[in-house]
């Protein structure tokens, strides 16, 4: 459990930037540690707010590491090495589904979305993971979490239940490996 701020509410835009660049810096710290243990997969995620299930209140997320790659991740890793294209999605989603820009991060709705409202944040320029970004790209990665939070917030009038993870290359690497981290909202409207 990574637990964002002592502050007993809040949320991704509230702890503020610092503490939105010491939570990536968190990650970052136990991407490396759990792949030098030998976990061949690492999820940080967090969910938020009853409706997906969330128990503690408190401004929080989890990392989970797998000794294997989950098949949906691993889906992700055949697609990238078989050529997909993150970047060339990214600048085809701007012009309508694009939401913001930050540090060379981009805020979007991926056309093919699974969840209504679901946002993806990913650099424009490939990367592995977030131990691969510019320090640049990290400002706008903290920069861009407190923003698709802020607007999920002002936008549904409540605080916005969602599952949100980070999705990053392997320990062992993939190749044309795309990072990105994906919110999922449930809500359709404030009550729905």
């Amino acid at each position: 459990v990574v637990v964002y701020t002592p502050e007993a509410e809040g949320s991704l835009h509230t702890i503020g930037q610092d503490r939105r660049r010491l939570l990536i810096a968190a990650w970052i710290d136990r991407y490396q540690a759990l792949f030098a243990e030998g976990y061949d997969y690492v999820l940080p995620f967090e969910n938020r707010g009853d409706e997906v299930g969330a128990t503690l209140h408190h401004p929080h997320g989890q990392i989970y590491g797998f000794s294997k790659v989950p098949l949906v991740q691993q889906a992700a890793i055949d697609a990238f090495s078989g050529g997909y294209d993150l970047a060339n999605e990214i600048a085809i989603s701007k012009p309508d589904y694009g939401l913001a820009e930050a540090g060379r991060m981009s805020a979007f709705c991926p056309r093919f979305a699974r969840f209504p409202y679901e946002t993806w944040i990913a650099p424009q320029q490939k990367r592995a993971g977030p131990w691969d970004c510019s320090e640049e790209e990290l400002d706008g990665l903290a920069t861009l979490l407190g923003e698709v939070t802020r607007r999920y917030d002002a936008f549904f009038g409540r605080p916005t239940p969602y599952m949100f993870a980070l999705h990053a290359a392997p320990r062992s690497g993939a190749d044309n490996y795309h990072f990105t981290a994906q919110f999922y909202p449930l809500l359709r409207g404030p009550d729905r």
